[in-house]
């Protein structure tokens, strides 16, 4: 199991968290009973889907989601309950998976959201909010060229706090995904053994551990990097990038593999006069920047 250092000033590694796999309505409505006491800020909840090919065109096996205030992940295993099961299953108070996904409030983190977004709306037809994609936190506090987006493996390998180790231990989990996940490599047969089982093996469940805490602690060092420029202003373009993604991946003609995919939302010239026009203040920042 990946054992991951923490920060200065805390202690000397960080406690993993647990996992429960959630494989029936029972369990998925206890899940959702624990939602409901979480603090809304900062972000709570950091998310992944695990399948092959997360798009209309695929089909999700895993829904992991890390409740960081818990410290715990849940794997939301959709062979066993279904994704009509998750959809319709709620809690004491009437709350779905599906109005957490929707609910603006409560704050979702993903690296990309393009894919998930699409399989959700075109598959099961709802649509999400309330989400912070990490990839784009990335593309607003990079210095240099923001012309085209980074994957997840370079800003691990580029930005993680994890150590040397700790990053081949990463990078060994998603040589996993890779291999599983690939028709050329794993057949129908063989990735149904591997994923469509109840429960989940231990070998997939390290994987989404390591996947989760890694991806929390992206988005610690892209926020703290916000906090030291233009804050407002780059969250706001933020939040509008990704609802463009968004939107985008709601429409008929949207290819999750199409390579314009690789470049980013922002044209650099436009950021530039926007940044100039900002508080009417073309030089430097304003104190309300950092609030």
């Amino acid at each position: 199991m990946l054992r991951l250092r923490a920060p200065e000033g805390m202690a000397d590694s960080l406690v993993l968290p647990k996992v429960a796999e959630v494989d029936s309505s029972n369990k998925l409505e206890g899940f959702l009973s624990e939602l409901r006491e979480l603090d809304m800020d900062p972000v709570p909840l950091f998310v992944e889907f695990k399948g092959r090919d997360i798009s209309r065109d695929g089909s999700l096996s895993i829904i992991s989601i890390y409740v960081r205030p818990l410290n715990k992940i849940y794997l939301i295993n959709i062979h066993s309950i279904g994704m009509d099961g998750t959809s319709y299953t709620e809690d004491f108070r009437g709350t779905t998976l599906q109005s957490i996904f929707q609910c603006s409030v409560l704050r979702k983190a993903f690296f990309d959201v393009r894919g998930a977004s699409n399989i959700l709306f075109h598959n099961h037809g709802f649509t999400l909010d309330g989400i912070v994609d990490i990839q784009l936190m990335e593309l607003a506090t990079r210095n240099g060229s923001r012309e085209f987006l980074r994957g997840l493996a370079t800003c691990v390998r580029n930005d993680s706090p994890l150590s040397v180790e700790e990053k081949k231990r990463w990078e060994e989990y998603d040589e996993f995904r890779r291999h599983i996940f690939s028709p050329e490599i794993t057949s129908d047969s063989d990735f149904a053994k591997l994923w469509t089982k109840s429960p989940i093996s231990t070998e997939i469940k390290d994987h989404c551990v390591c996947s989760l805490v890694a991806l929390s602690r992206l988005y610690d060092v892209y926020d703290e990097r916000l906090k030291q420029g233009a804050t407002k202003f780059w969250k706001t373009e933020i939040c509008s990038a990704t609802e463009t993604r968004i939107n985008d991946s709601k429409q008929e003609d949207f290819d999750v593999h199409d390579r314009e995919n690789a470049y980013g939302p922002w044209d650099e010239e436009e950021l530039k006069m926007k940044m100039e026009r900002r508080d009417g203040c073309p030089r430097g920042l304003t104190r309300s920047d950092r609030e």
